[in-house]
C-alpha cells in the first residue's frame, strides 16, 4: 500500500475596488520559511499565534523564501479572516487616505508590528486617494 500524501499550501493576493468589487490586481504568493514553520508549530500545538495583519510595501526587490519582513514596509492593517472548504480568506480595507503610494510588495504577518511573516509577494500597484481598496489573501490547503 502506498500512502504518499503531498500537503500543499497555495496562496494568492487579490486587490479589489472597495466600491465596485472589480479586481484590480491579482498575483500568486510565496509562503516563506517562517510561514512554513508557523504552520508546523500550529499543528504541533506549540504556538497559537495566528496571522492577523496584512502589510504593503514599496520595495521592488524580489521576494525570497528566507524573507522575514517586507523589504520596505509602508502600512499594516489588521485582517478579518474566514475559512470555508479548506480555503482561508484574510481581508483588509485600505481607505481613501491610507497607504497612497506605489505598492510593490504584500505580506501576511502575525502582529501589528514585527511578528512572524507567513507569506510575501511582489506586485505593481498604484494606490490612489480616490479609490478605497480591499486586499485579500486567499490560501488553500490541498492534499495531492
Amino acid at each position: 500500500m502506498n500512502n504518499k500524501n503531498k500537503f500543499t499550501i497555495k496562496g494568492k493576493y487579490r486587490i479589489r475596488n472597495a466600491e465596485t468589487g472589480a479586481i484590480l490586481f491579482e498575483t500568486k504568493n510565496l509562503v516563506v520559511n517562517t510561514g512554513l514553520n508557523l504552520t508546523l508549530t500550529q499543528l504541533a500545538g506549540t504556538t497559537s499565534t495566528p496571522i492577523t495583519h496584512l502589510a504593503v510595501g514599496t520595495s521592488n526587490l524580489a521576494v525570497t523564501e528566507s524573507d522575514t519582513t517586507l523589504n520596505t514596509e509602508l502600512y499594516r492593517k489588521s485582517v478579518t479572516i474566514s475559512i470555508d472548504n479548506n480555503i482561508l480568506t484574510a481581508s483588509a480595507t485600505f481607505g481613501l487616505a491610507e497607504a497612497n503610494d506605489s505598492w510593490y510588495e504584500l505580506g501576511m504577518l502575525t502582529a501589528s508590528s514585527g511578528g512572524v511573516m507567513f507569506s510575501h509577494a511582489n506586485i505593481v500597484f498604484q494606490k490612489l486617494s480616490d479609490v478605497a481598496v480591499i486586499v485579500e489573501y486567499i490560501s488553500e490547503l490541498t492534499n495531492n
